[in-house]
């Protein structure tokens, strides 16, 4: 009995590692593609880790308003630094970053295993190669979010908290990532709360106290890092509740209606939203904890007008995680049904009919451009940063947030923005302030015409219009050097402080 139980635990030992190196290949080669998610991830977290390493890096309006925190990003510039140290020559210095996210992410993946586990052994590792797969999960997990590292340390969290004598250790650790969880997304605060409510009812001793003491201790570290970068503790949260509640920012950037996020689930899962939903059915009762921290996190951001997917990222991993839960329990109703051989192919077939789902809503006219949105923007830097002779570059009819800014470009070179919008200075005003220009290939005819085209990038998609960076992008290059004193009205630093962007 002793060497069937050993083989069984080696079997599933084996099982766990080959999940997650599934799950770790799937993200890292997701983050090896130049894209973007949403320009957050570059200008809040990347380039502000450029930003504090190499001393070159765009201030956006959020970081010159003091509202955001400064964990993430120096979170980011180790790996940042040691990629810039081993290969200056090379993007190793921006793939390592998201190495590190994805690493991060892997938590979700262990935690569906321990929420899995919880059930049986079988749920366990289903569960756990569906937080793997899921197309969600992957896109997400290789991305440098706040989202992501928040939903990840939570998520760890959970797992760490789903036994019921966990020991003082684990709920201290769990209380340190939910801690981080705040700090990384604060917006997570009020769902945090819930699930611990739910979670912990009134045992004080055993489990709120060192839950609290890991949390306090995640939030001493926030704070100390705040008062580092010369920041009060914390008072980056009240500016941006400020800003983007009070003052109402956020809306400029878009107003939805409460149930945006019903439409953002029927875009993004399709044909298998209902199929979702009716899985959470079987296990709803038994996780009703982590059920209501995902409902009441989707019901705080539906209230806000200002309605992005990546916001409730939270509750769609948890929905996600049930519902693998809840689709082994009825695959098990079903296979009582079947015959001895039918019956032993069920599994399998479970784990074919989750890939396949997430492979078709991977591949949806709604996903497709995501992955690789924004990469023509991406590639034209990087293609600058190798071009020698270069001393000044204009981003023309460009939002700066459509470049990969120094994050990419990873060279000390001054940004120009040039608009043909009124109100701008035309680009034949400016030439001496630089010799290269980075313009849609549509801007063509309106260049001067010292700038020949170099080289030209196009995103593989090319009837998506704008919506994931400009389709057609061109480098266009004049002979000679440039006069900084030209143009100083229109360095990127400066035009984005006259637009309060």
């Amino acid at each position: 009995m002793t060497s069937e139980v050993l083989a069984s635990w080696r079997n599933t030992r084996r099982a766990i590692l080959a999940v997650l190196a599934l799950a770790f290949a799937l993200r890292a080669g997701v983050a090896l593609i130049p894209a973007m998610i949403h320009p957050d991830e570059i200008f809040q977290y990347l380039e502000q880790a450029h930003r504090l390493i190499f001393g070159n890096g765009v201030v956006s309006w959020e970081y010159r308003y003091n509202m955001r925190g400064w964990l993430f990003p120096v979170m980011l510039s180790g790996p940042m630094w040691l990629g810039h140290t081993i290969a200056p020559d090379t993007s190793l210095y921006i793939v390592l970053p998201k190495l590190l996210v994805a690493i991060f992410s892997l938590g979700v993946v262990a935690a569906a295993y321990a929420l899995g586990r919880r059930w049986s052994p079988l749920h366990a590792i289903i569960t756990m190669f569906v937080a793997a797969v899921w197309f969600e999960c992957v896109y997400f997990g290789a991305h440098t979010l706040s989202e992501t590292i928040a939903v990840a340390a939570v998520m760890a969290a959970t797992a760490l908290m789903a036994a019921d004598n966990a020991s003082g250790r684990r709920l201290m650790l769990a209380g340190w990532l939910l801690g981080l969880g705040v700090i990384f997304r604060f917006h997570y605060a009020p769902a945090i709360g819930i699930f611990v409510i739910l979670s912990c009812a009134l045992q004080w001793r055993s489990r709120w106290l060192p839950l609290i003491m890991g949390g306090f201790i995640a939030l001493t570290i926030g704070g100390l890092i705040d008062l580092a970068m010369g920041l009060t503790p914390y008072g980056w949260i009240l500016e941006n509740f400020h800003q983007n509640i009070t003052v109402d920012r956020a809306a400029g950037f878009g107003v939805s209606g409460p149930i945006a996020y019903f439409t953002f689930y029927t875009r993004s899962w399709g044909i298998w939203l209902l199929p979702i939903l009716l899985c959470l059915m079987p296990v709803i009762k038994r996780h009703r904890a982590l059920f209501w921290m995902a409902m009441v996190n989707l019901l705080i951001h539906s209230m806000i007008g200002h309605k992005e997917y990546r916001f409730i990222l939270l509750t769609t991993t948890i929905l996600v995680i049930l519902a693998a839960i809840g689709s082994v329990e009825i695959m098990q109703m079903i296979r009582h049904r079947l015959s001895v051989p039918a019956a032993r192919f069920t599994p399998v077939a479970l784990l074919l009919l989750w890939t396949g789902a997430s492979a078709t809503a991977a591949s949806s006219d709604y996903m497709r451009p995501r992955w690789t949105a924004y990469g023509a923007s991406f590639h034209s830097f990087q293609a600058l940063r190798a071009m020698p002779g270069i001393c000044g570059i204009a981003i023309y009819d460009l939002e700066f947030w459509q470049t990969g800014g120094y994050s990419y470009l990873h060279k000390a070179l001054p940004l120009y923005s040039v608009s043909s919008e009124a109100g701008e200075m035309a680009p034949k005003a400016a030439t001496k302030a630089y010799n290269a220009i980075l313009a849609p290939s549509r801007s063509q005819s309106r260049l001067p015409e010292a700038f020949a085209k170099r080289d030209c990038f196009t995103l593989p998609d090319q009837n998506i219009g704008d919506d994931y960076g400009p389709a057609h992008l061109c480098i266009f290059i004049r002979p000679g050097g440039c006069d900084p004193a030209a143009a100083p009205e229109q360095r990127l630093d400066q035009v984005m402080r006259r637009l309060d962007i």
